[in-house]
């Protein structure tokens, strides 16, 4: 009798559950369909984009500039001179996080073109409340004498789907 009760008990539980958050189950459900993954393995193209990009979306231009070269060097020079526009938008406190839609390589494997999503909470005490900013990158990072840099980097904002 008591596990027939428990049985019940759990169920009981359970179905309101479903019925109140029934976007987390859809979205569970639908995640392992997708293509698109969140990288676990880093690479050193991918470590050396990432890095990139999270400096760009931090304000820190003097890292980001370590890690480019050819046109994405110009314009982290570019950007850093219009600091006042440029601020970072990433609170310290949280680290963007990325979603490689595509991922080609050369031949020999010394370039790579990516596209990719960045996923930016924006910073400060209002930022709790507002959408994450989502940008879609597409950077080719070239390995030269002094490691991984990336060459070309072109940056766009998506406009978000929630509120």
């Amino acid at each position: 009798m008591s596990l027939f009760i428990n049985r019940i008990g759990v169920f009981s539980i359970l179905v309101p559950l479903v019925v109140l958050f029934p976007w987390q189950i859809t979205a569970q459900a639908s995640a392992a369909q997708d293509t698109p993954k969140i990288q676990t393995k880093e690479d050193p193209p991918l470590a050396t984009y990432k890095t990139f990009a999270n400096a760009l979306a931090r304000g820190r231009f003097a890292e980001a500039r370590a890690h480019a070269m050819g046109q994405a060097l110009a314009m982290v020079n570019q950007k850093e001179g219009n600091k006042d526009q440029n601020k970072g938008n990433v609170g310290e406190g949280t680290d963007p996080q990325f979603m490689v839609l595509a991922e080609k390589k050369s031949e020999d494997g010394s370039v790579v073109t990516l596209n990719a999503m960045q996923i930016v909470q924006p910073s400060g005490q209002e930022g709790m409340f507002k959408p994450p900013i989502l940008h879609r990158q597409d950077a080719t990072v070239l390995k030269t004498g002094f490691g991984w840099r990336v060459n070309a980097f072109r940056d766009r904002l998506e406009k978000c789907c929630l509120p």
